[in-house]
């Protein structure tokens, strides 16, 4: 009963400033509305603009209807107020599917506030079906793409490292490597962004503009390494002929050989995963590496630590399961949510696993190689000739009362692509990078 109460306090709290501002004195209201007022629609969220005077402050109202004014938004369902923004303005947490309206008047000073620009309905709907290529970045390919302090990294070959802001749209920078090898992985592990390859090659960074070359010591510089990850107070790195290592979670800052595993295959490994709460037994978290690769390999790893004396060593336990095909396997994630491991190969290939044991085939209408997989509002995956992969997914409930998630699949194409090597999902958008220098976005 309180919470109407409460929502109205919150309310009159924002709307009081208004009214205090028209009884005052002082400068005079805006003569004019917010010119050239537009909203775009994304993906759970509407993007705003307008021209801008830095004399004016801004006030943005907005409701689930179909069109708005200052004096009536309140009235309607998820109702907004947000005062002093700036163009472009992005407001989140919006229901795909239904109709919003906008609209933004002017303060001067402390003035009243100036008349309102026509009120602008939008619905917002899910990315991943339109995309916009961004100018190519530079000509090597590039191999994988991620995201870490406020920035998307994307790496490649011939050492290419390029940058842009997240929430950016195509101001991309490249950066000096200070290598020239081919970069095949990257991670962000929460300071540092690092990018391993060729040659055993390891870089890292602090800001992802200024990186620094590693020693990873004689016997991982004869290895390629395709994919890198970080949990169990390890690193981990993965690539061709069955190469797994090991690096020291100080492998940056005091830098020591990486450590070959047993992984007991000679298949090329291409990506992997770590699970952090994967297993539980007596109700303590088994964190999991997945690792997947060539002619259907799928390994399950775990993380062992030895103590001698004051001597903490770390090794790992890899697992084969049958993965029930033998299609070259190139992407892996898991959606905690939807409690399911996704992996995408070749030939149209897309393996599901809610336990890492049972993996079941989804028969998709394409035989395009698919590179890599992510998950936004929909599960997307992206691959040759600039095919795409999505799925809606939605909940319900089994008859044993647990949650049941089903998926709607459908191919579609981000445009006259040779290939997309991987793909991330951020911003209310996907941003996919592939062959000579392609980039693009879908909103």
């Amino acid at each position: 009963m309180l919470q109407p109460f409460y929502k109205t306090l919150a309310r009159l709290a924002l709307i009081l400033p208004l009214l205090a501002l028209a009884a005052c004195g002082g400068e005079s209201a805006p003569a004019d509305a917010p010119q050239a007022f537009t909203a775009v629609a994304g993906d759970g969220r509407v993007t705003l603009t307008w021209n801008q005077d830095p004399n004016m402050t801004y006030w943005v109202f907005a409701a689930q209807a179909d069109s708005v004014t200052p004096d009536n938004y309140n009235k309607f369902p998820e109702s907004v107020l947000q005062r002093g923004v700036s163009s472009p303005f992005t407001l989140t947490g919006l229901t795909n599917g239904k109709t919003y309206s906008f609209t933004i008047n002017a303060t001067r000073n402390g003035s009243p506030a100036g008349p309102a620009a026509p009120s602008q309905a939008i619905v917002p709907r899910p990315a991943g079906t339109t995309w916009t290529p961004g100018a190519p970045l530079g000509s090597a390919d590039l191999n994988k793409i991620g995201a870490g302090s406020s920035q998307y990294v994307a790496v490649g070959n011939a050492g290419s490292i390029y940058t842009v802001g997240t929430g950016s749209v195509g101001l991309w920078v490249k950066q000096n490597a200070k290598t020239t090898a081919d970069l095949y992985a990257y991670l962000f592990n929460g300071t540092n962004h690092m990018a391993m390859g060729s040659a055993g090659t390891l870089i890292y960074s602090t800001d992802a503009s200024t990186w620094t070359v590693v020693d990873t010591g004689a016997a991982a510089k004869a290895e390629r390494f395709n994919a890198l990850a970080t949990g169990g107070n390890i690193y981990l790195a993965v690539g061709q002929g069955g190469a797994i290592y090991t690096g020291a979670t100080d492998a940056l800052t005091a830098p020591k050989p990486w450590v070959k595993q047993v992984s007991n295959t000679t298949a090329n490994l291409n990506a992997l995963i770590y699970n952090a709460q994967w297993k539980l037994e007596n109700s303590v978290a088994i964190p999991r590496y997945v690792v997947v690769g060539d002619s259907g390999t799928i390994l399950v790893g775990e993380v062992t630590t030895t103590t001698t004396g004051s001597t903490v060593s770390y090794s790992t336990t890899w697992t084969q399961k049958t993965s029930g095909t033998d299609a070259n396997l190139y992407g892996v994630t898991y959606n905690s949510v939807l409690g399911s491991y996704f992996v995408v190969g070749s030939g149209g290939t897309l393996l599901m696993s809610t336990d890492t044991e049972t993996w079941t085939k989804v028969a998709l209408p394409t035989t395009q190689n698919l590179h890599a997989i992510t998950i936004g509002s929909r599960v997307l995956a992206v691959g040759a000739n600039g095919t795409t992969v999505l799925a809606a997914y939605t909940s319900s409930k089994g008859t044993d009362g647990k949650t049941v998630w089903s998926y709607a699949w459908s191919v579609g194409s981000a445009g006259a692509i040779s290939k997309l090597n991987d793909v991330i999902a951020g911003d209310g958008s996907y941003l996919a990078v592939g062959a000579s220098g392609t980039n693009t976005r879908s909103f």
